[in-house]
């Protein structure tokens, strides 16, 4: 059966959460891409109108670090999430925050059936403590995140129902229709670019990846 706790020792070197999150803190601390626009084909910032209270400040993020509000404390995570009053915040360095954006902007208007959290504002910050880092600011949806702690102890009707549910997500997310039945790409008409030894979404190829099956 698969081990979370171990698997996290393999990840993180560690079990103790404090650890963990330093050491996660200091890799979504590292140096990202500056170029944005390379990423996406929205323009952003972009700012939902009328929101529910005021956005998050930089303080209110940064007060949320390391508390019950820091909901992936102790998780191998590539981003943080911290939830700030009615919110969630992502927080990171990499772009790609920006693409998620997108891609949840794109869905709640081509598929407003799908269950997705309503995006109230995504943005590079200019300024303070999170001075160069990617945010989405999300409505914030309760609930226990499914990792294998939370999933295995589950009886198999429960899983059986969560499964089911999931898939009736997936058959939504399959149903929207391409640009044309042949297309193979992001939405918006952009392609999938190889950097490094990872397959990265880019909005055009910048001369740093190789094309990768865009159109």
């Amino acid at each position: 059966m698969y081990d979370f706790f171990e698997t996290q020792k393999q990840i993180w070197g560690s079990n103790e959460r404090l650890e963990i999150l330093g050491k996660d803190l200091n890799c979504i601390r590292a140096p990202g891409p500056t170029d944005w626009k390379l990423y996406v084909a929205t323009e952003f910032p972009y700012y939902r109108p009328n929101p529910p209270s005021p956005l998050p400040t930089d303080e209110e993020v940064v007060d949320a670090r390391g508390t019950e509000n820091d909901l992936t404390k102790g998780l191998p995570c590539s981003a943080a999430v911290w939830r700030v009053r009615d919110y969630a915040v992502k927080v990171g360095r990499m772009p790609k925050i920006l693409q998620e954006a997108e891609n949840m902007l794109y869905l709640e208007k081509h598929c407003p059936e799908l269950k997705i959290p309503k995006v109230w504002a995504a943005y590079k910050s200019d300024e303070g403590y999170c001075k160069n880092f990617y945010m989405l600011i999300t409505e914030y949806i309760d609930g226990p995140s499914c990792y294998p702690p939370v999933w295995d102890p589950l009886s198999d009707t429960t899983k059986s129902n969560i499964l089911r549910k999931l898939g009736d997500q997936v058959r939504l997310l399959r149903a929207v229709p391409p640009p044309n039945p042949t297309y193979y790409g992001r939405i918006y008409n952009q392609s999938l670019v190889k950097n490094g030894n990872s397959y990265i979404y880019l909005h055009k190829n910048n001369g740093n990846g190789e094309m990768f099956h865009g159109p």
